[in-house]
């Protein structure tokens, strides 16, 4: 990644880096000292200082988060843990095949907070085969009682070629129940909501001014590069995406080649990006940023799409385009009735 990093380097000239994310796997499983060479080498390489960075966020599963680790992460700059517990009830994370129980989710995320990386994010998965309202609040209860200033929940999607997806085309688990996944997303609404979480994007809730600085700049499509087997990146004008097979990764970069394929943003695409992330957001799409970016004929054409959703996915002032709760869970087909 070091080798991708120097053909990179100018990938985000005259870019401010603000944020570093160590994510897209199981990062946590590279040493210290791993994860150090990452960070000085990248600073160097690219051309910015590590103590300016203002969100370095490393994804963790509970079981890497040991007081060795912990202490190793901060001192190397490690200020946010985005950490995968899934859930708290100990029968579904045995069938989400998670090596972790919750009494050592929670272990861990106390000691996280003990030694002084108190940024955090717990990541919980609801519309899981046999989880019951209860079992949800349940975890919702459990993850606000740890106080972490930011939480995600994201409803269960299975992935072609994935075992769940095996299991459930031969009978052996259910397939997924999309009421139930709606009764779920009310629900994690509701709860977050009333502990003082702000609902600032579809799938996260954060404490006031706490949102996830790297993912926001996803949302506000601002640059980023990303490094490594199926990693992505983004300059406004292009988006790559390097290829996803190790071997061929590595091959690639010994003979000094980007492994990535591309795109150029046309202004279709840029349209469609725009209010797919946009509209997810708490802030909804406003009039002005449509004229900022684009003209008045695409703002004309999003008031006539719009008019096709029901009064109760959405709220409209003649300025700003907003989704209910009820809209937000069915934001990916809303959305595109706003494509062009």
């Amino acid at each position: 990644m070091i080798a991708e990093l120097k053909l990179r380097q100018n990938y985000l000239k005259d870019e401010v880096i603000q944020t570093i994310y160590f994510g897209g796997g199981t990062p946590s499983i590279l040493s210290p000292k791993e994860i150090e060479e990452l960070l000085s080498n990248a600073a160097s390489i690219i051309g910015f200082n590590i103590e300016d960075c203002k969100e370095i966020t490393l994804e963790a599963n509970p079981d890497d988060l040991t007081t060795a680790n912990l202490i190793a992460w901060k001192l190397l700059g490690v200020n946010r843990l985005s950490i995968g517990v899934q859930s708290f009830d100990d029968t579904l994370l045995t069938q989400l095949n998670r090596t972790h129980d919750a009494k050592s989710a929670i272990e861990g995320i106390e000691r996280a907070m003990s030694v002084g990386i108190i940024k955090h994010s717990i990541d919980l998965i609801y519309g899981i085969q046999n989880q019951s309202h209860e079992s949800l609040i349940l975890s919702l209860k459990t993850a606000i009682n740890l106080n972490p200033e930011h939480i995600s929940a994201y409803a269960l999607t299975v992935e072609t070629g994935t075992a769940l997806s095996s299991f459930i085309e031969k009978g052996k688990e259910k397939p997924i129940d999309e009421i139930i996944q709606a009764e779920h997303f009310e629900i994690v609404c509701k709860v977050l909501k009333e502990a003082g979480y702000i609902h600032y994007e579809t799938s996260n809730f954060c404490k006031p001014d706490h949102q996830a600085l790297h993912n926001t700049g996803y949302w506000k499509l601002k640059p980023y590069l990303g490094i490594g087997p199926s990693a992505h990146s983004f300059n406004t004008y292009t988006r790559q995406w390097n290829i996803a097979n190790n071997a061929a990764y590595v091959k690639a970069i010994a003979q000094h080649i980007i492994p990535a394929e591309y795109e150029f943003i046309t202004e279709k695409n840029r349209w469609n990006e725009f209010v797919m992330v946009t509209i997810r957001l708490q802030d909804g799409i406003s009039k002005k940023q449509v004229l900022d970016g684009f003209n008045i004929s695409k703002w004309d054409y999003l008031e006539k799409q719009i008019k096709k959703w029901e009064p109760k996915y959405y709220t409209f002032d003649k300025n700003t385009l907003r989704l209910t709760e009820e809209g937000r869970f069915l934001s990916d087909n809303l959305v595109l009735s706003i494509f062009l």
